[in-house]
């Protein structure tokens, strides 16, 4: 198969970038790792005038820590998350992620930003960076802004970002709780590197068992990655071994809106969604009480 004709730009600085990008708007799109982009053109699903090459822009390649949080550049390779040393001492759980993220070949081409930016529901990224409280950054020629990343997501292949705009980073606030803990758990159609079936992750907050704070989300199950805050606020102050908490989470299978497609039927992904909420919860929980 072969891709469609179209205009190709490379940009070498993040300037550069956003002038291309407000001369062509909606019409074109952004070549990072190309994992799903390539493979939408091949099988005639998009058709764009114009494709920008951002990998020349080195300013977007950054992981830099400050006192209070994490800067993730939008070009990080989800292989870069495995073994980057920050991220496995503060967030541990997106090199858990990351290391589920298909093969070794894409993970060195599939990008950050692109697994973000692309929407799927079934974005791995997403759970995990629901739960930490992220924020996403976004650019174009007039400045930037921060939108929490429980606002970026609109629909499948949605987000919030406005034509002229190009994700630039993701940030996520280092936890000052003495006893927390996150995790991330899938469920694909052969093996956990596949696109998954249903997805979930836990961030934990706990004083003396007792949990203090949660977030929980899920993938794969709605028209967008979600938080549950409901099922959240019902957690908040049982203990982790109090059999409530699965009565808690009996809740998530009413808080989700999975479709039947090829790898499962709505009603399985309603199902696994509690019983991945659960299996996180208590891999989440495990690690603290380990510790």
């Amino acid at each position: 198969m072969t891709l469609p004709r179209f205009e190709y730009y490379s940009a070498n600085n993040l300037n550069d970038a956003l002038s291309i990008i407000n001369s062509y708007g909606d019409s074109g799109k952004i070549l990072a790792g190309g994992t799903d982009l390539i493979v939408k053109m091949k099988k005639g699903l998009l058709a764009p005038k114009a494709i920008l090459d951002v990998n020349g822009v080195k300013e977007l390649y950054n992981i830099t820590v400050t006192d209070e949080e994490i800067v993730i550049g939008s070009l990080v390779r989800q292989e870069e998350l495995i073994r980057n040393k920050a991220v496995l001492r503060s967030f541990p759980v997106l090199s858990r992620t990351a290391s589920l993220m298909g093969s070794w070949q894409i993970r060195n081409l599939g990008t950050v930003g692109g697994n973000l930016a692309n929407a799927s529901p079934a974005a791995d990224l997403a759970p995990p960076l629901l739960v930490l409280g992220a924020k996403a950054v976004v650019v174009n020629t007039n400045g930037e802004r921060s939108i929490d990343l429980r606002e970026f997501f609109r629909g499948p292949g949605l987000t919030s970002m406005r034509e002229n705009e190009l994700l630039k980073e993701v940030r996520v606030p280092l936890n000052s709780a003495d006893s927390s803990c996150s995790s991330f758990v899938k469920l694909g159609r052969r093996e956990a590197s596949n696109i998954s079936i249903v997805s979930a992750a836990v961030h934990l907050s706990l004083r003396d068992n007792v949990i203090e704070e949660a977030k929980i989300a899920l993938g794969a199950v709605a028209p967008t990655p979600i938080r549950l805050e409901a099922v959240e606020r019902k957690l908040e102050g049982l203990s982790v071994s109090d059999a409530a908490v699965y009565e808690a989470l009996e809740e998530v299978k009413d808080r989700v809106r999975p479709i039947t497609d090829l790898r499962a039927t709505a009603e399985y992904r309603k199902e696994m969604s509690y019983v991945f909420a659960k299996r996180a919860l208590e891999e989440c929980a495990s690690e603290v009480i380990r510790a």
